[in-house]
């Protein structure tokens, strides 16, 4: 319910100044929409039947948008009874009717065939009994032998980017697991 609403249906029982005041309208605003009331409510006749139309249409070919709608429904009409394809896309909101959408699906990888698999040397177990016995880490992004980059084109110099971003923190990475293998081999652990 509207906030005119609610001063139109209470108007019999207060003053419409007071109505008014209590739901922050102005009084001008509120006889601006009673003086408005046939407009709308021929509009919705309207829309009602434009509803009607849209319906009967979308009955013999559900794969009409909004746009392919408006198109149909203003073919071979008149200038003064043609429709806004704004108020085609309301009134199918409105009604819940829709056009078909087909859902396009994005292949991000597409794997080479030709390629070796690579073998699973822990065979997809990553526990162990103690620290430091295994190092697992991704570097499916690092470039190949060949200088390209899979996944990444030439244009896409953000992406370049980021992959070198990665390629250098990777890099760093190693240099720390190099340092302190290399202290875990020197030192003398309880235990060993």
């Amino acid at each position: 319910m509207s906030r005119f609403q609610f001063v139109a249906d209470n108007s019999a029982t207060f003053e419409v100044k007071r109505l008014c005041e209590l739901v922050e309208i102005e009084r001008s605003s509120y006889y601006a929409w009673k003086a408005a009331a046939p407009a709308r409510a021929e509009r919705a006749t309207e829309d009602a039947a434009l509803t009607q139309r849209i319906g009967m249409i979308h009955g013999g070919d559900n794969t009409l948008g909004a746009p392919r709608m408006t198109a149909e429904l203003n073919d071979g009409v008149p200038i003064t009874g043609r429709v806004n394809h704004k108020r085609v896309a309301r009134v199918m909101r409105v009604a819940g009717i829709a056009g078909y959408v087909k859902k396009r699906r994005v292949r991000t990888t597409i794997p080479d065939q030709a390629d070796q698999k690579v073998p699973d040397l822990l065979k997809r177990d990553f526990t162990t009994t103690a620290p430091n016995r295994r190092y697992v880490g991704d570097i499916t992004y690092l470039p190949l032998s060949n200088g390209h980059r899979p996944g990444l084109t030439d244009n896409n110099r953000k992406e370049l980017r980021t992959a070198n971003k990665r390629i250098r923190l990777l890099e760093q990475e190693n240099e720390v697991l190099r340092r302190a293998a290399a202290y875990l081999s020197q030192a003398n652990l309880p235990g060993k």
